[in-house]
């Protein structure tokens, strides 16, 4: 019996944790970015969707969109009460701000 519990308090660890934050954090958005483009622009190559992003200045939008389901995540995590997943989701979503701003700034440069 004592062995089960570790167990399952050895997942609840591992789920409530700042890396699985961060890692789910990366994950999540990424994935949502690549279904954008098959349900979207599949038709055209991958490398050729970039840089059309990229010049259009499109890019931003699509990684502020993409980061979108962070929220969500964050939201049900809350809901469960595990803060350090939390803590590593919010400083990936930091991270997807400040690159998000900084391409921003870089468009806003470029005109």
């Amino acid at each position: 019996m004592n062995q089960f519990r570790e167990k399952r308090v050895q997942r609840q660890t591992f789920v409530n944790s700042i890396s699985t934050g961060v890692v789910t954090g990366v994950i999540v958005p990424t994935i949502f970015f690549f279904v954008t483009y098959l349900t979207k622009y599949a038709e055209i190559p991958f490398k050729e969707y970039i840089d059309i992003a990229m010049e259009k200045g499109a890019m931003v939008y699509l990684l502020s969109i993409s980061a979108f389901p962070n929220l969500i995540i964050f939201f049900l995590a809350n809901q469960y009460n595990k803060n350090l997943f939390q803590q590593g989701l919010v400083r990936i979503s930091i991270v997807w701000i400040v690159v998000i701003f900084a391409l921003k700034g870089y468009f806003w440069m470029t005109l």
